[in-house]
């Protein structure tokens, strides 16, 4: 009776599993544009820049940004990068607007 129980429950999770890998197949990339750009008042002799982007999410389920790391190129050349760590959740057939600070190579 155990070992039916537990094949039971195996199955119910590989069929849940399969049902949330399908999920994914319909997920659309979101839209990044840049909607900002600017030099940010000097507090150091390294010179700061804030970067504001423009997110459109056409999905039906929130878009959830943990962190992310970027950079900035200029003709194959890179010259600023950043990371940032606290980003708002964009919702379901939403948009909205992130801030992120970057600094010279």
């Amino acid at each position: 009776m155990r070992k039916t129980r537990g094949f039971i429950w195996l199955g119910l999770l590989f069929i849940g599993l399969a049902g949330c890998a399908t999920l994914r197949a319909d997920f659309e990339q979101p839209t990044v544009t840049v909607s900002s750009f600017r030099v940010l008042p000097a507090s150091s002799v390294v010179p700061k820049f804030e970067i504001g982007l423009h997110v459109v999410n056409p999905n039906r389920i929130p878009l959830q940004l943990f962190g992310m790391s970027y950079a900035v190129e200029l003709e194959g050349h890179r010259i600023l990068t950043g990371v940032a760590s606290e980003l708002p959740m964009i919702s379901a057939y939403g948009e909205g607007d992130v801030l992120l600070q970057a600094s010279p190579d």
